[in-house]
């Protein structure tokens, strides 16, 4: 799965993923992402690399003082 984002300028980028009730999956963190279209693949796989279950999924982007939410459906 690619999840794709803009940056407006270069920033350490964090990316989390997270389960409906809050726990979290998997967390990224890339140095330094580069200004305009950057992109990220996540396997779907939790932090200790076993394949997570079928369903809706949260995950959080901070960039520099930028942070975004948003939702993602992840089908086996």
């Amino acid at each position: 799965m690619t999840l794709g984002f803009v940056l407006a300028e270069p920033a350490r980028v964090e990316l989390t993923v997270f389960t409906v009730d809050g726990r979290v999956v998997r967390r990224f963190e890339v140095e330094p992402g580069v200004r305009g279209e950057n992109s990220l693949v996540w396997d779907g796989t939790d932090g200790d690399g076993r394949p997570v279950a079928s369903g809706v999924y949260l995950y959080r982007l901070r960039a520099g003082s930028r942070t975004e939410a948003q939702r993602m459906l992840v089908l086996d």
